[in-house]
């Protein structure tokens, strides 16, 4: 009685506890019983879209044919193509290369981003719009006067800047509503604006300031070589960075080198010299350039590594000097608050040690959410595996028992029926006697009356004719051929009993071939079940394992933009997720007594 109540505990239990989203998100995902998942996940949606991101979905994985707003957009040219605003390359079409794109295109789309999550106008960063560095040459009247005419067009830069910073801070908040598109828009048309300002300035050799953006100008090397008007152009030298350096200019490369110390090698925007044309250069007749009274003269060749021109690797140049010319000093002039410039293709550098750290952080905690969902999976299988075993062996025991019960009910029947059938031969026996005894009696009296002796009536004689010997003679075969009658009679009830006797026992073997059937019909539907149920639980998972990743990545795509805005910024580096651990054996993995899934591994046992 125990073990059938034991049974009956475990068909109790049914698999849907083990796909429930409320035990999933207590015990895998560490979360409360309310809210749910679904809630924490709308919350995280609500906390998104605070931050910019309206459609987690579309945000998070972009469509790979949708360009980026600010590479396609262009300022139309006297030529038939359209040039990018902020491209690096000489001659760019509307598609930038992705050199350029990295280049400026991010300062517009973070102060767009940074513009549209923050509306307060404490927080609104201006943009830093590209613009040439201030120029450096000899000194002279016609470089002074080059020079204050790029200052003065720096300074009218730097108040359309504050014009467009107040203007936009001004703004009232149902402007600031507008999407981050817009506001990138607005952006851009007001930079086209200051552009064209530019324009309309009388025009000098050179061509406008507009469209020094789209070549290779002297912003990206601070050399005063670039700046000068000694550029000769027979004598003119190719460069890998894009410049056009005369001898000149490449001596007062070296010039600059030897003035800034030993630890430096002569290079043009971050990349060295080569090797062979510092020695054609510094050979040549003539070529001793003075550096603070001291001539200069060919470098000791023995001391310049061939290593050391390497674009990563830079290492000492030892220049000897020599005092035997002693022209003026050439003075270089620093612009006021002119900061550090990045060079053409170098990556931009962010303090990345809060940002390594958060990401370890975020490793760390998603290593151990993982394996603490992976233990739970780990745990439904297992517990699946025992619900479909304890079902199986319920099915079998209650086959079973419902045979045991069917063949006890048989042989009861089959008890009774013998019964029946002995009652029926015993009646049938009594019978027999019954007619024996009296077909004895019938025969002593035919033979009384035949034999004319008649003790009753003894006074009246009788007269014995042919007819009455011939009922004797029939009354003595009779008596004679009944033992004979009454055997065929038992031998016709025996067989009669013994032809429903084996009916009953067939009828009973078919309802035992029933049982069995519909024991095998169980058990193939329950198999099928149970692979229906693995597959559901592969779907779950695979479902459960796709929105947690997505989950992470909206979360980290939330800190990345907050901090992106806090330190005005921009991260580069790919968020990659951590490996799921492997699944583990059923032997060796150990169910919490804690965890509900445990109560399909106590009924198991």
């Amino acid at each position: 009685m125990p073990a059938a109540m034991g049974i009956h505990s475990i068909m109790a239990l049914t698999s849907a506890l083990i796909f429930d989203d409320t035990l999933y998100a207590t015990e895998a995902l560490a979360l409360p019983a309310r809210p749910s998942e679904d809630e924490a996940d709308a919350e995280r949606t609500l906390l998104a879209a605070g931050t910019g991101i309206q459609d987690p979905g579309r945000d998070l994985c972009p469509p790979q044919y949708i360009s980026r707003a600010l590479s396609t957009m262009t300022a139309d040219s006297d030529r038939a193509s359209s040039m990018s605003l902020h491209s690096q390359e000489t001659e760019s079409t509307s598609l930038t290369s992705a050199a350029s794109r990295a280049s400026r295109d991010h300062v517009y789309s973070s102060f767009a981003y940074s513009f549209s999550k923050d509306r307060s106008p404490a927080r609104l960063v201006p943009p830093r719009l590209a613009r040439a560095s201030l120029s450096a040459v000899q000194p002279g009247p016609t470089a002074t006067h080059h020079h204050q005419h790029h200052h003065q067009q720096q300074q009218q830069q730097q108040q359309q800047q504050q014009h467009y910073y107040h203007e936009a801070t001004s703004r009232p908040k149902s402007a600031h509503a507008k999407s981050p598109s817009s506001v990138t828009q607005s952006a851009l048309s007001s930079t086209s604006s200051f552009l064209q300002h530019q324009q309309q300035q009388p025009r000098r050799k050179r061509a406008s300031h507009l469209f020094s953006f789209f070549r290779k100008h002297s912003s990206a090397c601070s050399s005063r070589s670039h700046h000068g008007h000694h550029n000769s152009k027979s004598q003119a030298i190719k460069l890998d960075c894009g410049h056009t350096l005369s001898t000149l200019a490449i001596q007062v490369h070296v010039q600059e080198a030897l003035a800034k110390g030993k630890e430096t090698v002569p290079n043009c925007c971050g990349i060295a010299l080569p090797h062979t044309l510092l020695h054609a250069i510094v050979s040549k007749p003539g070529a001793d350039l003075p550096v603070g009274g001291r001539g200069l003269p060919s470098p000791d060749l023995g001391s310049l590594p061939d290593s050391a021109y390497g674009e990563n690797s830079i290492s000492s140049i030892d220049l000897p000097r020599s005092s035997e010319c002693s022209p003026s000093p050439v003075t270089t002039p620093v612009a006021p608050n002119a900061g550090p410039r990045r060079t053409r293709h170098q990556e931009i550098k962010v303090d990345s040690a809060l940002a390594n750290e958060a990401s370890a952080n975020f490793k760390a905690e998603q290593k151990e959410q993982f394996e603490r969902v992976a233990m739970f999976e780990c745990s439904q299988w297992k517990a699946l595996a025992a619900h479909h075993q304890s079902t199986l062996q319920q099915l079998t025991a209650q086959h079973e028992a419902s045979r045991k019960e069917r063949i006890e009910q048989h042989a009861q029947d089959l008890e009774h029926l013998e019964e029946r059938q002995i009652g029926a031969e015993h009646d049938l026996r009594q019978a027999h006697e019954q007619e024996t005894q009296n077909v004895a009696t019938a025969l002593k009296h035919m033979y009384a009356y035949c034999l004319g002796t008649n003790a009753t009536h003894p006074d009246h004689p009788h007269v014995v004719s042919e007819e009455d010997f011939k009922k004797l003679d029939h009354q003595r075969l009779l008596q004679a051929n009944l033992p004979r009658k009454h055997e065929n009679a038992i031998n016709v009830l025996r067989a009669r009993q013994e032809r429903e006797m084996q009916r009953r026992i067939e009828k009973q073997e078919a309802e035992l071939d029933a049982l069995d059937a519909a024991h095998q019909r169980e058990t193939m539907a329950e198999q099928k079940r149970q692979k229906e149920e693995l597959e559901r639980l592969h779907a779950v998972i695979d479902a459960r394992r796709k929105r947690l990743l997505q989950r992470w990545d909206l979360r980290f795509e939330v800190w990345k933009r907050d901090y992106e805005a806090q330190h005005a910024t921009t991260l580069t580096h790919k968020w990659e997720h951590e490996p799921w651990p492997a699944r583990k054996a059923d032997h060796v993995l150990h169910v919490p007594e804690t965890s509900v899934l445990a109560r399909y591994l106590k009924a198991e046992a």
